[in-house]
């Protein structure tokens, strides 16, 4: 399993949805209340180290519910490693997630 999946599941169990590996590649989907905490463990992990976001965007899963989500690409220079980490937001008004 990859480290950033093994760290997020460690010390947010609760908050990590599902976790693929495909191919090489990680993609981690969590809830989105704790977004902040959860970006802060990657960046700092020792095992991880996080520190370049390479892309953000928002996403539309129409007619999918909950239809919007954001979704995050991170590089670790120090570990040469990627993940793509996904938080699907409430279908409300105005759906938000921190930053």
């Amino acid at each position: 399993m990859n480290k950033a999946a093994a760290l997020l599941q460690e010390k947010f169990p609760d908050e990590v949805v599902e976790v693929v590996e495909f191919r090489g590649d990680t993609t981690i989907e969590v809830k989105p209340e704790h977004i902040v905490e959860i970006m802060t463990a990657l960046k700092d992990g020792h095992a991880t180290g996080f520190k370049y976001l390479s892309m953000i965007a928002g996403m539309d899963y129409s007619p999918a519910s909950p239809r919007f989500g954001v979704v995050y690409n991170l590089y670790s220079h120090k570990h040469h490693d990627r993940i793509t980490l996904k938080a699907r937001l409430a279908d409300d008004l105005a759906p938000a997630i921190d930053s």
